[in-house]
């Protein structure tokens, strides 16, 4: 169980600041923390079907960085 202000990590059972989700970097070792984002801060990307959060500099960079693919 985490104290309040934290997020809990689904699968990881780990506790991060709630600060730190959606903020397009993986601190659960599930990346459970960048899943199902309503939105992303300046500089990130946000997948549509994931919801996740990835930094604006890898989108099209040929690597695909979302869960289903998008932003190649």
């Amino acid at each position: 169980m985490c104290a309040a202000g934290e997020f809990a990590c689904i699968v990881s059972e780990q506790c991060i600041s709630s600060g730190a989700r959606c903020n397009g970097v993986v601190e659960c070792d599930d990346g459970t923390d960048e899943s199902n984002c309503e939105g992303c801060g300046q500089g990130f990307f946000h997948c549509l079907k994931s919801s996740e959060c990835v930094p604006i500099s890898q989108r099209c960079d040929g690597t695909p960085q979302c869960t289903h693919g998008e932003g190649k």
